[in-house]
Order: structure tokens, then C-alpha cells, then sequence
């Protein structure tokens, strides 16, 4: 193996056949790719400033990151797109359909080959992009961030992810059937009220389809989001720092006592139980956890269904286990609008499966077309209760 593409051993040093320094258990296991030596060398320092990560290798061409990927399974890989034999983008593209793993690309380039970097990195796979950290006076918090970004990111689950022109005609195919579908529901009619609170449900798989829903909505979405997601505390400040990077929305941690606003999404992750209030405020509920989950999805949806009825949408997304389905089938029986992810973008088609079953969940929706479903949905009702 080349010096610029090594597994890190017990001493530290990079080389073929070099033993390997075991992690220990919940250590955070990382890939670092990057063509600049010195680069590789910061970002490593980096992360191994904290014990909770372990560098077991880097790669300086994007041919070796697959490699090592591939022999390493890293749970994390920091990946720079401008590289020798096989750029960035196709190694994330090749590791993302042989061995899917979550990748950060880190990159000095805002565009690439044409296109904005972070875009063109995401349609293949990634799931998030900074800049490249320098190593002036400011490098200490860059380094905290990094860390902060990369323990978060090695919790997402990934899934095989394929770009080809197959699956950009199948989109454009998905696209013209929703529009048809679209079409059908307004001859249909639907209900006078406009809609003004939406409240989403994800577990496992759900944080990177709530990160593409939450960037996908205008500044102006003239609705609040109320975001229950199964997740450690002690990932908490991390994700809703996360998820607002990116984000025309603001994004706020939910905090009993907030009155809802348009235009913001409220993320619920530790504590207690989160319901909203008649008049559109946050209130903890105390009840214990609902199938072992604090705060629980049901308890979200039940209160928008005995507080705003019509006037709200439920969605449930990715994850294992049944929360959040009988609460959206309380709210479909109070009139209000219910929707699901669909199961080939699920990583785990749990609860969604689980709302089928019930009758709780009027349409499914496949992970990409979410943000696009909620403004026409929110614009129409809104046009038809004027």
C-alpha cells in the first residue's frame, strides 16, 4: 500500500501490513481521504483530539478510499472531492452502492466540475459538506466542530445509493405520476381548512430524511413543523445544530412554553413527551414513555388531533417499532391531513408499515418528494379555505 494510503496501526504509522490498533468498544471509527499529506495530518489530530474517535486509515486517491472502505468498514469517512485517479465524487458514488457508509465531504471548493459541491455530493450518497478546517488561531473550534459533526453523522444510517441515469429517468417518471395523483385529489375536493401545524415522526433512518425535508422548504413555509425523532441525548445539541446548517428554516430544539411559528421547525429529542396546546403552544406532557419512547410520536400527534383536527398533517417516517401510528390515525379520524414515507426509501419500514396496516396514513411518500408534497399541500389547502 502506497504511503499516501495507509492503515494506521498501533503506533501510529501508516503502511501495508501494519497491524491494527483494535478501538475500543462505541469509539467512533474513521477513513480519512484526502490527496494533501498535510491535510490528512490535520484532520487526524482533529479528530483523535478526542478519544471517541480512532483514524483507521486514509487514502490520497479516491480509488484508495474505495479500497480501504471496502477492507476497513469505517463508520465514518471524510472524503475531498479534488483527487488523482478517481475524484470524489465517483469514489463516493462507488462506495455508496458497494459498502454504504456515512460520508462528510470536506472540500475548498463551494462549486465542482460545474455544480455546487454540496448538491452534486449528496446526489450521490453524502450526507454532508464543510469547509476544509485551516490551522490558524481559529482551528481549535474548527476542530470542534468537526468533532461535533462527525459524532453525529457516524449515528445515520446509510443506505445503498445508486446515481445512474435509470434512476434519474425512474424520478422523472415518480414526478409525473405524483403530479397525476395531485391532479386526481384536488377533483376530489379536500378540506376548507388550511393547514397550520405539521407534525413529523422519525427513528432509526430518519435523521438524513429529515435534513433533505427541512432544506427542501422556502424561508416562507407558512406553517410550523413540531419534529419528534428518536435520538441519544446525548446527540441532541449536536442534531439540531445539524439539521438547521443549510436549513431557509429556522430550526429550534422544542421548549415547553414556545408558541408555535410559521416558518420554524421544532425539533423534540430528550425529555419529556411533547404536545401542543390549543393555540398552538408547546406543552410537556409527564406520562411515562409510551413503548419505551420519550418523548413519543404518538403523544405528538394525539394532541394536534384533539387541538387542530383538519387544520393539521401528521407524517411518519423511517424507523422500527409502532410509534407514531395510532396517534395518525387519531388525527386522520379528526380530519387532519396523514402521510408516510414510502417503503423503498425507509430504512426500516416499521412505523410506517405499522400506520398502513391501521388505515391511519392516507398516501405514502417517497423521501425526495416530502418537501415538494408539503408546500402543495399547504399552498392548496391555504387556496381553498381563503
Amino acid at each position: 500500500m502506497s504511503e499516501a494510503s495507509g492503515v494506521r496501526g498501533a503506533s501510529g504509522v501508516r503502511g501495508a501490513g501494519c497491524a491494527r490498533l483494535a478501538p475500543q468498544r462505541g469509539v467512533v471509527t474513521v477513513l480519512v481521504v484526502d490527496d494533501s499529506p498535510i491535510v490528512r495530518r490535520l484532520l487526524i489530530a482533529m479528530l483523535e483530539a478526542d478519544p471517541a474517535f480512532h483514524v483507521v486509515g486514509e487514502a490520497g486517491t479516491g480509488r484508495q478510499a474505495v479500497e480501504l472502505a471496502l477492507r476497513l468498514r469505517p463508520r465514518l469517512i471524510t472524503m475531498d472531492l479534488e483527487m488523482p485517479e478517481l475524484d470524489g465524487l465517483a469514489a463516493i458514488a462507488e462506495i455508496m452502492a458497494r459498502a454504504p457508509t456515512p460520508i462528510l465531504v470536506i472540500t475548498s471548493h463551494p462549486t465542482y466540475r460545474g455544480q455546487g459541491a454540496r448538491d452534486a455530493a449528496r446526489s450521490r450518497g453524502a450526507l454532508e459538506t464543510i469547509p476544509k478546517p485551516g490551522a490558524g488561531p481559529e482551528s481549535a473550534q474548527e476542530g470542534e466542530r468537526l468533532r461535533q459533526l462527525a459524532r453525529l453523522l457516524a449515528t445515520v444510517p446509510v443506505l445503498p445509493h445508486v446515481e445512474d441515469e435509470r434512476q434519474k429517468r425512474r424520478a422523472a417518471r415518480e414526478a409525473t405520476q405524483l403530479a397525476s395523483r395531485q391532479r386526481a385529489e384536488a377533483r376530489r375536493g379536500v378540506p376548507p381548512a388550511g393547514i397550520g401545524v405539521v407534525g413529523i415522526g422519525a427513528s432509526t433512518g430518519g435523521p438524513g430524511v429529515l435534513k433533505e425535508l427541512v432544506e427542501g422548504l422556502p424561508a416562507d413555509f407558512p406553517a410550523p413543523l413540531v419534529i419528534v425523532q428518536h435520538l441519544s441525548e446525548l446527540h441532541a445539541d449536536d442534531f439540531v445544530r445539524w439539521l438547521g446548517r443549510g436549513a431557509r428554516l429556522r430550526v429550534v430544539e422544542a421548549l415547553p412554553g414556545a408558541r408555535l411559528e410559521a416558518g420554524t421547525a421544532y425539533v423534540a429529542l430528550r425529555g419529556a413527551h411533547v404536545a401542543i396546546a390549543a393555540g398552538g403552544w408547546i406543552e410537556a406532557c409527564d406520562e411515562p414513555p409510551r413503548d419505551g419512547n420519550c418523548p413519543a410520536i404518538d403523544v405528538l400527534f394525539e394532541s394536534l388531533a384533539r387541538t387542530h383536527g383538519a387544520s393539521a398533517a401528521g407524517v411518519l417516517l423511517s424507523g422500527m417499532g409502532r410509534d407514531g401510528a395510532r396517534g395518525l390515525l387519531r388525527l386522520r379520524e379528526a380530519g387532519g391531513v396523514t402521510l408516510v414515507q414510502d417503503e423503498e426509501t425507509s430504512s426500516i419500514f416499521g412505523m410506517p408499515r405499522v400506520a398502513l396496516g391501521l388505515g391511519a396514513a392516507q398516501r405514502t411518500v417517497a423521501r425526495q418528494e416530502l418537501a415538494g408534497v408539503l408546500v402543495d399541500l399547504v399552498q392548496r389547502r391555504a387556496r381553498v379555505g381563503a
